[in-house]
């Protein structure tokens, strides 16, 4: 064997395990074998401690944040460039508002020094009257003016000749006028298409200058990512110069000695490393041997190195499970805190509120309507019961005392029964949070809505339906049911079990009357369809009301546009003006001001109708959350008291009515009587006839039911209709109260403004009246123009060079993944919420019917036992499924946590193996090591810093032309600037 070999890995790991085992455990009983047994609860109860130990805890959190630090970094170095733009756009719009004050200033002092100028003009005398002298004031009779008379032939024809030239002069003066006129238009219309081209020149500048600070804000944040990045490879490097010192430090400085020694030694043979050597052989001959017996152990070590495998994987799926998790649950607890508080206040209001009286006194009328059922029901079975006295026979009685004790085991059962349903509804009821929230929830429907007309007009329905039950008891009886003769006494069973027919069908009957008033009442409470159609209802009306509001704006607008180009048709100078400078700045001036003055029209407008169809929106959905709210409200916490109470007072009053009833027939059933046997067939026909009626007016009162139930839908499903369309009519007029008034607002915003645009033709004609000079010469301008246009490509193409060598495909690349990451978090989580939902929406309902299904029971409690014990079985399996779930939770968190206490034991365990295989290695191989630090090459590190410093370098140089290119760009500007203040003065 070699000098330098080690045995194989699985020995070292099976020998590191055994030191510590015997360090651990001294006086613990070894084996021949040289194997220590393993204790599965020492194991368990030290990976319970190692996972539920404080600093495992702290690992965990900060390995967490090392995960979620770096994407809130680049969250915030993206979000870093967005709001440098918003703040150098804003401060771009103060200086434009700036520049427009400004203009506005200069508009109004040339203004004012226009109308000076018009009134220092005189206006033109009056023409000679035909070249005919006037004598002065003082010379005529009534102290005016008067023409002399010409005495001598000679004066007329100068006269005549003098009236000629001044006609030919006015000819051609006005031939003279109207050829300026039409240079003077034609020019103008030139000189407007060269104002545009140069508009249109300033708008690309201003579009390249922003540009041109986009690039130079990417280029900043390109920097500061490369010093960044520096930093960070300059931090590697000094981690690396460490790591080498600390190796040069452990390996020493007898480095050569060591080496030539270890040569010497190899080339020559050792008889003490041969020794060793066969030494090391038979321990592994004997461990070899110890194995191959112990093969079940070397299965175990495989199948646990195996599980430790699958366990990592299913920790590290965990942790990333739980961390999603406990986001999620962090937000719906944040929730759940805010709807508990708003339930308290709730719960407050409910306690203040006082009940109403009216529905006080339809329940107080609905309990006595009970009372008098229950007392008709007792004339019933007494008239029924009534009955001669059987003959007295031991069988006979016997077995009726039987029959008997039979029914009134039955009866106690089905009292422990209801009394047992009741107790535990009570216990549900205080246990289900959900059907709180849905009470406290409806009630706040309640209190914006006033349901007391509903609950009144299913109480006075209730109470129709009590009065003709009322009227069927009292034909009932009225008819008069002649006793028969006595009985005979094999018929005694027989008449037992007819009485005991007789009261199952006085119980079902009383059930199918709670059935029937639950029925009643249930409907005055609409569905959730119901407030599905409404709300959609609601939103189309909305959006109708929308999309005409649009139609109205656009055409408002539309009629502003034609307006505002009149305007702009007549503020158009004429041709032959003089002076081009001052009247082409007042030209493009009063231009500017026109399309600001279009522009506020148009934001103010906008932002008026943006805000009023706002406001509508969110009354909109505030009455159609009041609506949902008060569709899927139930009754009031005071009438379910009083329903609960009017029920439970039936239930014992019924139980107190069948008890004496069947004490009676006990009594009367084992009284025994000397009654010779009589013939019972008329008795049975009257008893058939009594059944016969009775399922007539079962039938019938089913018909009633049914038909009262029909009817209550209906009113229900017309009373919801007609809610609907007073919510929509109401939502419409509103709307078209507020399009009203906007539109009148339009209207006088409108009204000024056409004085406005009067007031400015007005002025502009007048300007076109002064205006008499000819065009000059505007090749100046278009060559200054050409200059600045020609400088401003110039530019942009470096900037778009700048651009190009700063960009950063990976940056870019990384922000898109990140962007990706974060909509791809934002949808699972979404997804998590959803089924959270839709689970507790699940449990929600099974809830309600567990609850429903305890309701029903307690107020059929006259009926069957065996009903009450088929709804108690299903809802005692619903709370065992209940229970199922939950259990299984439990057991799937308490996995989970078991997982995570292995995968920390054995990481633990693999980290210190791997270092004692380590310090082993080191030791027993120092001199591979060193030969192997003196061997490496530092070269191509030293290369990559170099060439990333000359990066660094050219970066810097790239940054100092880009600052000048920025100050060139800035001058430019402001030499723009000055040069169009001179173009417009």
């Amino acid at each position: 064997m070699a000098p330098n070999s080690r045995p194989p890995l699985t020995s070292r790991i099976r020998a590191s395990f055994d030191g510590k085992r015997t360090k651990s455990e001294v006086t613990s009983p070894t084996h021949t074998n040289g194997f220590i047994t393993q204790d599965p609860e020492s194991l368990r109860s030290a990976i319970d401690e190692a996972i539920n130990s404080e600093t495992f805890q702290k690992a965990i959190a900060a390995n967490l944040a090392k995960l979620i630090k770096p994407s809130i970094k680049s969250a915030l170095d993206t979000i870093q460039p967005v709001v440098e733009a918003v703040y150098s756009h804003e401060l771009l719009l103060r200086k434009t508002n700036q520049s427009v004050e400004d203009i506005l200033l200069r508009l109004d002092e040339k203004g004012v020094t226009a109308s000076r100028r018009e009134s220092l003009v005189e206006p033109l005398g009056p023409e000679p009257n035909d070249g005919v002298p006037t004598a002065p004031a003082d010379e005529g009779d009534d102290g005016g003016g008067k023409t002399l008379t010409q005495e001598t032939p000679r004066a007329v024809t100068t006269s005549s000749s003098d009236l000629a030239q001044h006609k030919k002069l006015l000819e051609d003066n006005h031939a003279k006028t109207t050829s300026s006129l039409a240079e003077l238009s034609s020019n103008v219309e030139v000189s407007n298409g060269k104002i545009a081209e140069a508009l249109q020149g300033i708008s690309d500048v201003d579009t390249k200058l922003r540009w041109a600070s986009d690039s130079i804000d990417s280029l900043k944040s390109s920097s500061e990512q490369s010093h960044t990045t520096m930093s960070v490879l300059q931090a590697q490097l000094d981690q690396l110069k460490e790591d080498i010192g600390q190796l040069m430090t452990a390996v020493g400085s007898d480095l050569g000695k060591n080496v030539q020694a270890l040569s010497q030694h190899g080339g020559a043979q050792d008889t003490s490393l041969f020794d060793a050597h066969t030494t090391k052989l038979d321990a592994i001959s004997t461990d070899i041997a110890a194995l191959k017996a112990h093969s079940d152990t070397v299965e175990k070590i495989d199948a646990v190195s195996t599980e430790l495998a699958s366990l990592k994987t299913s920790v590290e799926a965990g942790i990333a499970s739980n961390s999603e998790g406990f986001s999620g649950l962090g937000s719906q607890i944040s929730t759940v805190l805010t709807t508990l508080e708003g339930h308290t206040g709730t719960l407050s209001e409910i306690k203040e509120k006082a009940p109403h009286p009216e529905i006080l006194s339809a329940l107080q009328q609905s309990n006595d309507s009970h009372a008098a059922h229950a007392i008709a029901l007792g004339e019933i079975k007494e008239r029924s019961g009534a009955a001669p006295t059987p003959i007295a026979t031991d069988n006979g009685s016997s077995d009726s005392t039987a029959a008997l004790q039979e029914l009134k085991a039955d009866l106690a059962s089905l009292r422990e029964n209801i009394e047992a349903g009741l107790t535990s509804n009570n216990e549900n009821v205080t246990s289900v949070g959900a059907k709180v929230d849905n009470v406290l929830s409806t009630i706040e429907g309640h209190k914006a809505s006033d349901p007391s007309a509903d609950i009144l007009a299913a109480v006075q329905q209730s109470n129709d339906s009590h009065a003709s039950h009322t009227a069927a008891l009292d034909e009932l009886k009225s008819r008069e049911i002649a006793p028969a003769a006595a009985l005979d006494t094999s018929e005694i069973d027989a008449r037992g079990q007819t009485h005991a027919s007789t009261l199952d069908e006085i119980k079902l009957a009383s059930t199918t009357h709670a059935s029937a008033l639950d029925e009643l009442k249930s409907p005055g409470i609409p569905s959730m369809g119901a407030v599905d159609n409404t709300s959609f209802a609601a939103l189309e009306i909305q959006i109708g009301s929308i999309i005409n509001t649009l139609n109205v704006q656009t055409a408002a607008i539309k009629e502003l546009r034609p307006t505002s180009s009149e305007s702009t048709e007549i503020a158009s100078p004429p041709e032959g003006s003089e002076g081009l400078g001052g009247i082409m700045t007042t030209v493009v001036e009063t231009l500017e001001m026109h399309t600001m003055l279009l522009n506020e029209m148009k934001e103010d407008v906008s932002a008026e109708i943006l805000t009023t169809l706002h406001d509508l929106s969110q009354m909109q959905v505030n009455q159609t959350n009041l609506l949902t709210e008060i569709r899927e409200a139930d009754l009031s916490d005071e009438v379910l008291t009083l329903l609960h109470a009017t029920t439970s007072l039936a239930s014992q009053d019924m139980h107190a009515a069948h008890a004496t009833s069947l004490d009676e027939i006990k009594s009367r059933s084992i009284e025994p009587s000397a009654a010779s046997p009589v013939d019972l067939s008329g008795l049975e026909t009257q008893l058939n006839a009594i059944s016969a009626s009775l399922e007539e007016h079962k039938t019938m009162l089913s018909n009633i039911t049914d038909a009262s139930l029909l009817s209550n839908i209906s009113h229900t499903a017309h009373t919801s209709i007609l809610s609907d369309i007073k919510d929509a009519s109401t939502a419409s007029n509103e709307s078209h109260s507020a399009h009203a008034a906007a539109l009148s607002d339009i209207k006088d915003a409108t009204s000024s403004w056409n004085e406005a645009h009067s007031a400015n033709a007005f002025t502009l004609a007048e300007i076109k009246d002064a205006t008499l000079a000819s065009n000059e010469n505007l090749s100046p301008i278009e060559g200054h123009l050409t200059s600045i246009i020609s400088t401003l490509e110039g530019q942009s193409s470096s900037l778009a060079e700048i651009k190009e060598a700063s960009s950063h495909e990976d940056i870019l690349a990384n922000i898109s993944d990140l962007k990706s990451i974060i909509s791809e978090s934002h949808a699972e989580h979404g997804i998590l919420v959803k089924d959270l939902h839709t689970e507790t929406k699940d449990s929600h309902s099974h809830l309600a019917e567990a609850i429903g299904a305890l309701a029903l029971g307690g107020a059929a409690g006259a009926g069957t036992s065996v009903s009450m014990d088929d709804s108690s079985k299903e809802v005692l399996s619903e709370v065992q499924a209940m229970r199922v779930v939950l259990d299984g939770t439990k057991e799937k968190v308490e996995s989970v946590a078991a997982q995570i206490d292995i995968n920390h034991t054995t990481v633990t365990t693999s980290i210190t193996t791997l270092s004692d295989e380590l310090k082993a290695e080191i030791d027993a191989t120092g001199t591979h090591v060193t030969d192997h630090v003196l061997s490496i090459d530092l070269n191509p590190l030293t290369q990559s810093v170099k060439t990333v410093e000359s990066k660094l370098e050219g970066l810097e140089s790239s940054v100092k032309q880009t600052g000048s290119f920025v100050v060139g760009l800035y001058e430019g500007v402001h030499l723009n600037d000055t040069g169009v203040g001179q173009l417009q003065e």
